[in-house]
């Protein structure tokens, strides 16, 4: 069986489809100042991300925790 095809939609087309589905949830919550949904969206999209793409949106983060003091 060949899976390059699936390979190739983890990597490009997929991490797009949860930025945009975190997109829409996130408005929504943030609309209805539902705070923790806010977040657990938020999280679980940057989570997902991080699987489907690996190691780039791990340094992306930590750099940006890096500026409120946490290093991870």
């Amino acid at each position: 069986m060949n899976f390059s095809n699936l390979e190739a939609f983890m990597r490009m087309e997929l991490p797009i489809l949860i930025t945009a589905l975190a997109i829409i949830f996130g408005i929504r919550f943030f609309r209805n100042q539902e705070w923790f949904k806010f977040a657990s969206v938020l999280t679980f999209a940057a989570i997902l991300i991080g699987i489907t793409r690996g190691g780039d949106i791990w340094s992306f983060l930590n750099s940006i925790l890096r500026w409120f003091g946490l290093n991870l």
